[in-house]
């Protein structure tokens, strides 16, 4: 695929903006025409829930990390943005956004694959990555069929710093879920602001729909300061406070043909 078949639509570094104090305040969501409330966690705190991860994988795995000539480079080796703390992989969204930490690299092409349960393939494809260490936040093609509800769903990704001998290149592979929110309030879920559907996904174990609400949150409001440290808490209470100050890059893949 040619850089032309992703569009980057976003690019934010959390280190730019001064982390102040969350005030403390009764974060709910009221509807005015049926008095219901949603309530949610007065911070992005994700709670673990180990619902297990499928035998053929465990909770996810990898092989090497870094490219070969990028070992002297500081910092994480390439990383699923997961909880470190649990196995849960759950989303809500039919098609779910996939965020992975690729740290400074010679390579500069990298594939994403999405597959079934049955290892199946559903969606591969490649693309142009900028060699510096970020988050990729991955976006799928319209055309991708939505997940289906409880079954699992295996991703991969790799990026390509040995195009000679693919076995070298550093890959991490991961699964995810799709499920349904088990909560009186679900149906108030997509009236709340995104910062309050953030929280009450972490606090109900949906990891993918909490850090994509709040990251599309960010996106909206780049300069809201109580955003950052939202994104931060989140992150640190899954066990991934070595990402929460790097900048994040939308990648919304095209159209299969």
């Amino acid at each position: 695929m040619s850089s032309q078949n992703f569009l980057v639509i976003f690019t934010s570094c959390i280190c730019a903006y001064a982390v102040v104090p969350t005030q403390i305040l009764a974060l709910t969501t009221l509807d005015q025409k049926e008095g219901i409330q949603l309530k949610v966690m007065e911070v992005a705190q994700y709670n673990p829930k180990d619902r297990g991860a499928p035998s053929q994988t465990g909770s996810g795995g990898t092989r090497g990390g870094k490219c070969e000539l990028d070992k002297n480079i500081s910092g994480p080796p390439l990383s699923a943005l997961v909880p470190a703390n649990d196995k849960s992989r759950l989303t809500v969204e039919g098609k779910p956004e996939f965020f992975v930490y690729v740290p400074q690299s010679s390579a500069q092409t990298a594939e994403f694959v999405l597959k079934d349960e049955n290892r199946k393939n559903v969606y591969s494809t490649t693309f142009p990555i900028s060699g510096k260490a970020e988050i990729i936040r991955i976006s799928l093609p319209t055309n991708v069929p939505a997940l289906e509800k409880e079954k699992k769903y295996y991703w991969y990704f790799t990026v390509f710093c040995n195009t000679q001998n693919r076995s070298r290149n550093p890959f991490i592979t991961e699964w995810i879920q799709r499920t349904e929110i088990n909560s009186p309030n679900a149906a108030q879920v997509v009236k709340a602001s995104l910062l309050d559907r953030s929280k009450f996904y972490a606090e109900n174990s949906i990891w993918h729909d909490a850090v994509a609400t709040l990251a599309e949150s960010r996106r909206q409001n780049p300069n809201d300061a109580t955003l950052v440290n939202e994104w931060k808490k989140l992150l640190d209470s899954a066990g991934l406070q070595d990402f929460s100050d790097l900048p994040i890059t939308l990648i919304s893949l095209e159209n299969s043909p």
